[in-house]
C-alpha cells in the first residue's frame, strides 16, 4: 500500500506491469507480482499458457478472475514464502 502512495498508482496499473514483463520474459509458464495486504500478501497472477488454468490451480487461494489472470490473498511472513506458495501449486 505504501509502494502504491509513494508512486500515486493503484492495484489496477498492475496490468501494464504483468503485460511489460510478459514482453522481457515471454517463455514463462507465469508471472506473479506480490505486495503486501492487510492479512499477508496479495498476489496478481498471468498466464499465456492455455494448459494452465490459474483460477482452479490457485483456488486454495480464493483466487478470482479468468482463467489466465487472477488475484488472491496469501497468508504468509515474507513475499518469498507467498512466492515459494504459488510456486507450489502452480507445480501440482
Amino acid at each position: 500500500a505504501e509502494d502504491f502512495e509513494h508512486t500515486k498508482t493503484g492495484e489496477q496499473d498492475l496490468l501494464d506491469v504483468l503485460d511489460v514483463v510478459h514482453q522481457h520474459a515471454p517463455h514463462s509458464r507465469a508471472i506473479a507480482i506480490v505486495y503486501p495486504a492487510d492479512q499477508g500478501f496479495r498476489a496478481v497472477v498471468h498466464t499465456h499458457e492455455p494448459s494452465l488454468d490459474l483460477r482452479r490451480a490457485l483456488a486454495r487461494l480464493g483466487a478470482f478472475g479468468s482463467r489466465n489472470l487472477v488475484s488472491c490473498e496469501i497468508e504468509a511472513r515474507t513475499s518469498d514464502e507467498a512466492i515459494a506458495y504459488i510456486r507450489e501449486l502452480l507445480a501440482d
